[in-house]
């Protein structure tokens, strides 16, 4: 603030004084080194140099405040934290009030202890003392007990004595002590009792443990029953409907419609290995034997790839601990964080979303997970909402790790490109173990399937489409096909639309885009042969999902979730900007149909599209929250959002892009402003291979230079990719900001003397050109910016083309090969920065340790 308020005063001081930066800097010069500059009299020239040093200061400073993820004051914290705006005005008025009034300002420091990157919170057991445990216990599991806890405590007796049941004559009495007392203390027990209250018809002795035999006592004829905590916990919540459930989703329910297959038809046990790459064996069995442990500390986090079995993993494991149950096991609880944002949430809040449908109280089911008594099976964090900033990444997972209390057990499920970088996944995770004894998480990633594992997934399936399958799979070249069936979503898509969408006939050319673009024409197609005259065509049908897929992503980002009010906005926008020729075109099996808007009537579309659109079975009721929709797997969303991403892209006037123009005008949506993850990247570029009839046969130079040619945006330089990746070093940087600067002074200097026609021609072209170039500049900054999201498209597409490294260095520079491979989200000049402070860092350390051991010599 105090450079922009500089150059300010400077350029006010020299409109009114007549003295510029170059007569100024002449000056100085000829008085401090006897240059012998002619001096000159400030003109336009010099205010305009001074406006554009200005304008790029004023820019380079605002880029580090808005970028800036350094330390802050905790003003500037909490606002953020509360999404109130801060700008640079603000900050410094904080700093002048801090100046003026001797005060320093309070840095922010984060409660979580950096120094040992631990997310866990410092979770106390819990010590509520007995008689209201006991209290908890009852009251929870049975509304018969109508105990007052104030009123019917008699603490000098440690008993309650309270009505039972409806009737206010039959009451009970509870004696709440440890360990089982002598039989004195039960007389005293007895006599109390009806001495409160004649109507007392039960006795009960409530004791931290007890043995098998212990069951009762009989004092003067009188029975008192011992019940103990474990008998008390059982007792507690009844979980028939949500075993009924799991029971259901695992065995009973079939995986697509249409399909007789279930989970347990088609499961395969899923191989693992931990962060440094050793086997450990079957994660199922793996899973199971750490439920079963007891005083450990230790959670998992089950990592994998988009289709790699992850959400069946946690389902068969919990379907398998319920069978577990009756003989003392853990009782899994399956939380889907889909949509869900844990750091506004509270432990209770996150716990009543889940209990709510089965009608379970949540505070007793705090009570069974305090106990011990449950494994937390928190499923897919990659699909939470509110998780663009690094900040609230942490804060989730904060909120999650709350649940890691002595003896709990909790198993986190998500993708590991979820997180930024590695640091940012050992921080979250909690993978890093502080001291003995004290909570950390092991994470554990998936296997692929190997060939026989492939083949034992398939044994349900029809023997020629096993066996085509197997054909395909064992040829050595194709490569990309061995790696879309290793994973266990795509294989099972892949065996269901194998004979209908005649996969076979494509061999080399699929692909997961091709796969999931081909299971999706194949529920269209399909809902169509059932003659139940659906009011969509199969294109109709094609164009409202794709519309859907776009807005969620826009709205939500990648959470796969929406709800019923915005999906039936959006089917509305959607419904008044639908092409014409979108609902002439139908498949063979379909009848010519009349233009949609013709066919249906403005009050009724609503209702009768979205009819359509839950029968087609590739947008779901979500189960996780009442009126919500999602699709049925995240990745039919992914590839959805990418299709329209690559239509809008090539604008090749086909049906595809007349379709994806009309999305984009009815959701006022642009690709220019499309967020992109590591998936729809890799849809992309398989799409674009696809429709540019590209094939990793092909010459590789020559594919990759006919790819770039057509993504890359900046006409003049679609032809030269070293050029192109060198304008973005240049030009998306500082270094032509100070290239215009010095143009500019060196332009004005030289334009007050007396010099050949000729020269002065030229200056005079440079003049005019400085004043233009920032203009240009700014425009030009703005396609590099998205020509970078192109260019990691396109280089995904050259290494799914399988071009060499060699090939690749020779069309870009080394430094910006190496920054497309990382896969970074940041630009090219953060990527670089970072690369020289960590090689920095290296080398201090480097220089740090010769000196220590010169000094120890």
């Amino acid at each position: 603030m105090a450079v922009i308020s500089a150059l300010a005063f400077s350029i006010i001081t020299q409109i009114f004084s007549g003295e510029g930066f170059i007569s100024a800097f002449v000056k100085t010069s000829n008085a401090t080194f006897q240059t012998g500059f002619a001096t000159h009299k400030s003109d336009i020239r010099d205010y305009i140099i001074s406006m554009v040093v200005m304008i790029v200061v004023y820019k380079f400073i605002m880029g580090i405040f808005n970028n800036w993820d350094g330390p802050v004051s905790k003003n500037t914290y909490d606002k953020r934290r509360f999404n109130q705006p801060s700008t640079l005005l603000d900050e410094a008025k904080i700093q002048a009030k801090a100046i003026f009034n001797n005060k320093k300002i309070i840095k922010y420091k984060p409660e979580l202890d950096t120094s040992v990157n631990s997310v866990f919170a410092n979770t106390d057991p819990d010590k509520l003392p007995w008689h209201i445990h006991v209290f908890e216990l009852l009251t929870f599991s049975s509304g018969q007990y109508r105990f007052d806890r104030e009123k019917d405590y008699h603490e000098k007796e440690n008993c309650y004595i309270g009505p039972y049941g409806n009737s206010n004559n039959y009451q009970i009495a509870v004696l709440c002590l440890r360990e089982i007392p002598n039989k004195h203390k039960l007389r005293d027990f007895i006599t109390f009792a009806r001495k409160i209250n004649k109507n007392v018809h039960e006795f009960k002795l409530a004791v931290k443990s007890r043995s098998d035999q212990d069951t009762f006592i009989e004092i003067n004829d009188i029975r008192i029953t011992i019940i103990d905590e474990k008998e008390m916990l059982d007792q507690l919540i009844n979980f028939q409907s949500y075993f009924n459930l799991i029971e259901q989703r695992y065995c009973k329910a079939k995986v697509t419609e249409g399909d007789p297959h279930t989970l347990q038809d088609i499961y395969v046990p899923i191989r693992g290995t931990d962060m440094q790459g050793q086997e450990v064996g079957k994660l199922e069995d793996f899973i199971t034997a750490w439920s079963k442990e007891q005083s450990d500390n230790r959670h998992l986090a089950v990592l994998g790839e988009y289709g790699c079995g992850k959400s069946v993993l946690s389902l068969k494991f919990a379907h398998k601990l319920i069978g577990n149950v009756a003989k003392g096991g853990r009782i899994p609880i399956l939380i889907e964080l889909r949509g869900k944002s844990p750091r506004n949430l509270s432990r209770s809040e996150i716990f009543s979303t889940w209990a709510q449908d089965y009608h379970i109280n949540s505070a007793a089911l705090m009570k069974l997970h305090k106990a011990g008594k449950l494994v937390l099976i928190l499923e897919g964090f990659d699909e939470m909402d509110m998780v663009g900033d690094k900040d609230m990444r942490l804060e989730h997972f904060q909120r999650l790790w709350e649940f890691a209390m002595p003896n709990t057990k909790i198993m986190i499920t998500g993708r590991p490109n979820f997180f930024l970088d590695d640091a940012e996944l050992r921080t979250n995770l909690g993978i890093e173990k502080r001291y003995d004894g004290s909570p950390y998480c092991q994470a554990l990633y998936l296997e692929k399937f190997n060939k026989t594992e492939i083949e034992f997934a398939m044994r349900n399936i029809d023997d020629s489409t096993r066996k085509q399958v197997l054909e395909i799979l064992n040829n050595a070249r194709n490569t990309n096909f061995y790696d879309l069936v290793s994973r266990p979503a795509i294989l099972y898509l892949v065996t269901v639309i194998w004979k209908a969408r005649r996969l076979s006939e494509l061999r080399n050319k699929i692909n997961s885009a091709t796969i999931i673009s081909e299971f999706i024409k194949y529920s269209y197609s399909r809902q169509t042969g059932k003659k139940n005259n659906f009011p969509l065509s199969e294109m109709e049908r094609e164009y409202f999902m794709n519309g859907i897929a776009v807005a969620m992503v826009e709205r939500t980002g990648y959470t796969n979730q929406i709800n019923k009010i915005d999906l039936n906005h959006i089917i509305l926008e959607l419904y008044k900007h639908i092409p014409d020729e979108v609902s002439t075109i139908t498949s063979v099996h379909e009848n010519r149909r009349n233009p949609l808007r013709s066919r249906l009537l403005d009050n009724r579309a609503e209702e009768t599209i979205m009819t359509d659109i839950r029968s087609c079975g590739i947008i779901v009721n979500d189960i996780t929250r009442r009126d919500y929709f999602k699709f049925a797997h995240k990745s039919f969303l992914e590839y959805q959002a990418s299709l329209y991403y690559a239509e809008s892209l090539l604008q090749d006037r086909q049906l595809g892009n007349l379709i994806m123009n009309a999305i984009s005008k009815s959701l006022n949506v642009s690709i220019n402003t499309f967020s992109h993850s590591e998936e729809t990247r890799a849809f992309t570029s398989e799409i674009l291979i696809d429709k540019l009839n590209i094939d990793e046969l092909d010459n590789g130079e020559n594919a990759a230079k006919k790819l770039y040619a057509i993504l890359y945006p900046i006409k003049i330089l679609k032809s030269t990719p070293k050029l192109a990746a060198l304008s973005e070093i240049v030009l998306g940087s500082f270094i032509m900001a100070l290239i215009i600067i010095c143009l500019t002074v060196y332009s004005s200097y030289f334009m007050q003397f007396e010099v050949k026609e000729k020269r002065n021609q030229i200056i005079q072209i440079l003049w005019t050109s400085s004043l233009f170039l920032p203009m240009v500049w700014a425009l030009v900054n703005v396609k590099i910016r998205r020509a970078n999201k192109l260019l990691k498209i396109w280089f995904q597409a050259c290494c799914q083309l399988k071009i060499s490294r060699k090939t690749l260095r020779c069309l870009i520079p080394n430094n910006y090969y190496r920054y497309l491979n990382s896969g970074s989200n940041r630009s090219y000049h953060r990527f670089a920065l970072t690369r020289l402070l960590i090689w920095l860092n290296h080398r201090k350390a480097r220089r740090q340790k010769v000196s220590k051991l010169a000094g120890q010599s």
